[in-house]
């Protein structure tokens, strides 16, 4: 057993990772839109839907944070003939969101 030779296969220049966390594609594959041609316009509503549902926590699992939007969808209902359901979301977080800050601007002046 002296002429075996055991040599790992490993190499000598790091390797750097190519995963990059992104918190929207996991909603927009959700919701059935295409992950690979996002528009701006719905990176922005689901960056926007994803604060939203995230709220104060600092991190949330991908599970968690689909488990979310399933129940908020099952909340709203079912869409529009036509309508996507990124959109109904999308208005959905930006009335609540008016509502919340109104309700704190309200709050704040009767303190």
């Amino acid at each position: 057993m002296d002429g075996i030779t055991v040599v790992p296969k490993v190499s000598e220049t790091p390797i750097s990772p190519s995963y990059v966390a992104d918190d929207i594609h996991p909603i927009a594959g959700m919701l059935g839109l295409d992950t690979h041609k996002l528009s701006d316009t719905d990176k922005t509503n689901l960056g926007e839907i994803y604060a939203f549902i995230r709220g104060d926590a600092k991190e949330m699992v991908a599970i968690d944070l689909l488990h979310k939007i399933r129940e908020l969808e099952g909340k709203l209902g079912m869409t529009s003939l036509g309508e996507r359901r990124v959109d109904k979301l999308y208005r959905y977080v930006k009335l609540q969101s008016q509502i919340d800050k109104l309700t704190n601007a309200r709050d704040s002046e009767l303190r």
